[in-house]
């Protein structure tokens, strides 16, 4: 049960945003702490999640369109002259390099946020364990070889990331340049896990609240919702304070996050991308507590670029707040 009621309209460009009044949010509230900290607990989870845990996810989502590196033989994602994520090549599991890069997506992005949160669990430890069964029974995954075999891909994947980012430490900025995770595999199901020294630029003690049916998003299918939902529970926490009615965020910039570029959009159709984008924020609606909305479709290419998603989440924003 949520505190906020999930649902779903459009707004046509020349309507007043319906935003829910002061007593409308008011019923969102039970009036019984320990019922609503017990729902919380239940439908979320606790992960450490800040502008370089973003940078390395939207990374690895974009590694799915880089380009090889002749000369390294490595797949590399430049953000910036200076910034980059790389993938080496794992002989275990790929034979070419362009065999790895069709197998990244968002399936590791999935299991990076629930090391994530595994690790904030054991208190920030150096190294912690991987229990498959517990990762696919938030996953809604039976138990199979071919489901520990996928998991063992992932692991692969992610251990042959290396990022070279920037950090902010104590008001500071600093250079990254490390290796993403290191595995080792102890017996079946069970994996020793070790993050790289980028983990040093993250606590343990400071949380994000994820809905717990993240995990249940079908890497496949739902990848644009498994990006989105990140994004969007970040931006819940850092603009709880704020004392706005409704958030909002460009369209561009959810392109970019997306890793669609203009090109594309001009050559599928921006209908295309506006269905999508409506089914994604259904989605999003109906399962994880948003009230999402976005500016009806206007008829061209150019209004469609400049809408913008509004955004809240009404239970986050109670917990944060309390």
């Amino acid at each position: 049960m949520f505190c906020s009621t999930a649902y779903y309209f459009e707004i046509k460009s020349e309507e007043v945003i319906d935003v829910p009044t002061v007593k409308e949010k008011e019923k969102t509230d039970c009036g019984n702490l320990p019922e609503f900290k017990k729902r919380i607990g239940d439908s979320y989870q606790r992960i450490p999640l800040n502008d370089l845990i973003m940078k390395i996810v939207e990374g690895i989502h974009k590694l799915k369109k880089a380009k090889v590196d002749e000369y390294s033989n490595e797949l590399k994602h430049e953000f910036t002259n200076e910034e980059r994520i790389r993938a080496k090549l794992v002989d275990t599991y790929f034979s070419t390099i362009e065999e790895l890069k069709n197998a990244v997506g968002a399936s590791q992005i999935q299991l990076f946020i629930y090391l994530l949160g595994t690790w904030s669990e054991c208190s920030g430890a150096e190294e912690f364990h991987l229990e498959a069964r517990d990762y696919f029974s938030k996953r809604g995954i039976a138990v199979r070889k071919g489901s520990k075999d996928r998991l063992e891909r992932d692991l692969e994947i992610l251990s042959a990331l290396s990022i070279q980012l920037q950090a902010k430490q104590r008001k500071q900025t600093e250079y990254i340049d490390s290796y993403l995770i290191q595995y080792q595999k102890e017996r079946s199901g069970f994996y020793k896990i070790r993050f790289g020294s980028w983990i040093s630029h993250v606590s343990y003690r400071i949380f994000t609240l994820l809905h717990k049916n993240f995990f249940k998003l079908h890497p496949s299918h739902d990848s644009m919702a498994i990006l989105l939902s990140i994004k969007l529970t970040q931006l819940a926490k850092l603009q709880f304070h704020k004392p706005l009615p409704l958030y909002s965020l460009k369209f561009h910039t959810l392109f970019s996050l997306l890793d669609i570029s203009y090109d594309q959009i001009r050559k599928q159709g921006y209908k295309y991308y506006f269905n999508q984008l409506e089914n994604t924020f259904k989605r999003l609606n109906e399962e994880m507590g948003f009230i999402l909305k976005m500016d009806k479709e206007k008829g061209s290419f150019n209004s469609f670029m400049q809408n913008k998603l509004y955004y809240e989440q009404l239970e986050l924003k109670q917990f944060y707040q309390r």
